[in-house]
């Protein structure tokens, strides 16, 4: 297994051997992307690792063996596409210690949907089911950590210190004193002081397996 910058050099190095004068931008322009994007790729590191068709295209066009460009060592999931964008899981100590790597979301997803800072995204598990079961423990979360207030009624992070906990919050938007109300309604809910909630984020999607891998 080999490194991204290793697969830079073999890149490198290939163009140089070539019998005939090749440079980056025809070799962007025959792997079906823009003129600028292997030059990108070389010396800004981006995209962070080449998608697995381009990199076959590459060992054909350079006159590699199969698989020259292809063993790198990944240390999360690589995106389906350039437009991928990787969303972390928040740092958490219920977070230690299980399959907590980045997830990667289409960004016209976040588009489709006013997100404009990706970067303020988390992915979160719940450590608990909530008392309405709308949320089980183990679910998963991507909320929005700049996104506090429960004026807008909705489903919320909050940071219970040993575990997160996922739950629907409303606050009367009248009064900068009006207390929180924790429930689906005024009757099954109770109010609770603003400033005894930790906050996290505002829950914008909410992931259930609901079935099992053979």
């Amino acid at each position: 297994m080999i490194t991204e910058n290793a697969i830079r050099q073999r890149i490198v190095d290939a163009i140089e051997r070539q019998p005939v004068k090749t440079n980056l931008k025809q070799l962007s322009l025959m792997v079906g992307r823009n003129h600028a994007y292997l030059h990108q790729y070389l010396n800004r590191g981006s995209p962070r690792t080449l998608p697995e068709g381009i990199r076959h295209r590459l060992e054909q066009l350079l006159h590699l063996d199969p698989g020259e460009l292809s063993s790198i060592r990944h240390e999360y999931p690589m995106p389906v596409s350039d437009d991928a964008v990787a969303i972390p899981f928040l740092e958490h100590g219920s977070h230690k210690g299980g399959p907590f790597k980045p997830w990667f979301f289409p960004r016209p997803l976040f588009d489709q949907f006013g997100i404009r800072d990706p970067n303020q995204l988390k992915l979160a598990q719940s450590g608990d089911t909530s008392p309405d079961q709308m949320i089980n423990a183990g679910d998963m979360v991507l909320m929005d950590c700049a996104d506090h207030d429960a004026t807008m009624a909705g489903f919320f992070a909050i940071d219970m210190g040993a575990i997160i906990r996922i739950r629907y919050l409303e606050k009367a938007p009248s009064s900068a004193d009006a207390p929180l109300i924790m429930g689906h309604d005024h009757v099954n809910g109770y109010s609770i002081k603003d400033d005894s909630i930790p906050i996290i984020g505002r829950v914008l999607f909410h992931f259930r397996m609901i079935g099992r891998p053979s």
